[in-house]
């Protein structure tokens, strides 16, 4: 992976602050609490949108989002800030969401290349 493309990935400021504060342990825990958590909020986005309700879409989004940042996944945050705020479409959301897997999987191989790095 190229230096670019990780930096339009990841937030690396924020992975080499706190690879500098906390340490490379550290960040692979908080990956492995993000990973887990971002399986429950694919679940919760994939419920909201199967009931149809706005404001557990929104909700979930920004739950994740949250999460994404604090890993420095800044570009899966960003897909998600559009996602959360969106007045598209049930069908369009869930081609939004089939998007957001993937991209999920493609940034988590990514970060698991920085950090095979450091």
């Amino acid at each position: 992976m190229s230096i670019d493309h990780n930096q339009a990935v990841l937030d690396v400021e924020l992975l080499n602050d706190y690879l500098e504060r906390l340490g490379i342990d550290i960040i692979k825990k908080m990956y492995v609490l993000y990973h887990q958590q971002a399986t429950i909020y694919l679940d919760d986005i994939q419920r909201a949108l199967s009931i149809k309700d706005n404001g557990l879409w929104q909700e979930h989004c920004h739950k994740m989002k949250g999460a994404a940042s604090s890993v420095g996944l800044k570009s899966l945050y960003s897909m998600l800030a559009i996602m959360e705020k969106t007045n598209e479409s049930m069908d369009k959301r869930e081609e939004m969401l089939e998007k957001l897997k993937i991209k999920n999987k493609k940034d988590s191989l990514t970060f698991q290349a920085w950090v095979e790095q450091h």
